[in-house]
């Protein structure tokens, strides 16, 4: 439930309720390659011993034949020379994930690693082939040429894609609530994470704490992990979504009080249910209650319109039963609508 409300009494009925889809829009990118410096005037140079094709071929590019016959001429790019990394729009840094989550992948350095040893030897590979074509002309445009290659291919398919803040303010009358997480688009999931600061209150011991997180966060992977696949036209992307609670870099703070109380999206008590935690994070994902409340008009009776009864986890999950409750479509077209706002996608949404 919302930032202000309480949790739901027992009864409610079923109306429809339509969620709306923003528009998408294409993120554009953009790169360019730095031209070499030009080396000034070299001496004459022998050509005695060299085949007429190549002789020939230095009349057309002279600078690259003197290459061949001067390999001190040759030399390796400066640092200002080297091919620049793609732009990317700045985004937050990527928070770690467990092992065993669908984007693990190598680390940097093996990235780096890969990438140079794809150069070294796509440029060997080139460079013999072309001494056995062209002679040493040819060796040295067919080095280059594989280095460039084999570095092309193992530079970008291990890239880490960046992490974006996904940030909404929510409103359901009287009641509003800022929704914030963090997605990451890999290349057939889309990893969604909700970072969480618990504040204990008085009479919440440190074991009071490490249950509730652990309940909440198994609650919540029950209930909202692997349940739909977003389509962007090409590409079907399975929503995995977790909690983290961390002490610092936290998307919300909740105040975990003692005992059984009422609980809402910023405070808790820990001898909840643990779906009451799955419940209150499902707002933290910009979704609205769906139980009766006389004080929202948009839920003031059982045919209001946005009331549901048919074991919706944002209804009244304790009268329609705790272990019935689940997401619906609705949930998530409201969840693709805010991820892609962010991503500049457009995704429809099917249940798994």
């Amino acid at each position: 439930m919302a930032s202000h409300e309480h949790e739901p009494k027992p009864k409610a009925n079923a109306h429809p309720q339509v969620q709306a889809k923003p528009a998408s829009a294409n993120a554009a990118r953009s790169g360019a390659a730095a031209l070499p410096a030009r080396k000034q005037g070299p001496a004459p140079v022998s050509t005695a011993g060299y085949s007429p094709e190549t002789l020939a071929f230095g009349k057309i590019a002279p600078e690259l034949s003197q290459a061949a016959f001067r390999p001190d001429l040759a030399a390796p790019p400066t640092s200002s020379q080297a091919q620049p990394v793609q732009a990317r729009a700045a985004t937050t840094p990527a928070a770690p994930r467990e092992a065993s989550s669908p984007d693990a992948s190598g680390q940097p350095g093996e990235v780096v690693q890969a990438s140079l040893l794809g150069g070294i030897v796509g440029g060997v590979v080139g460079g013999v082939g072309g001494m056995l074509v062209g002679g040493p002309l040819g060796a040295v445009a067919g080095a280059a040429g594989g280095a460039a290659l084999g570095h092309a291919l193992t530079s970008d398919e291990d890239e880490e894609p960046p992490t974006v803040r996904v940030s909404n303010r929510i409103s359901d009358p009287p009641y509003g609530w800022t929704s914030a997480y963090d997605v990451q688009v890999n290349a057939t999931t889309i990893d969604l994470t909700i970072r969480v600061r618990l504040d204990p209150q008085a009479g919440v011991s440190e074991d009071d704490v490490a249950d509730v997180q652990t309940r909440a966060r198994t609650a919540f992977r029950a209930k909202f992990d692997n349940q739909f696949v977003f389509t962007d036209g090409e590409t079907d992307f399975a929503l995995r979504t977790d909690v983290e609670f961390v002490d610092s870099g936290e998307h919300a703070v909740v105040k975990l009080h003692a005992g059984n109380g009422r609980s809402n999206l910023s405070n808790w008590s820990v001898e909840r249910p643990a779906e009451t935690f799955a419940h209150e994070l499902g707002h933290q994902l910009g979704l609205l209650d769906e139980y009766i409340d006389a004080g929202a008009p948009s839920r003031a009776t059982g045919t209001s319109p946005g009331v549901h009864t048919d074991h919706s986890m944002m209804g009244n999950i304790h009268a329609e039963g705790r272990d019935d409750a689940e997401l619906k479509q609705r949930h998530g077209e409201t969840i693709a609508g805010h991820v892609g706002a962010a991503v500049d996608r457009e995704f429809t949404v099917r249940r798994r």
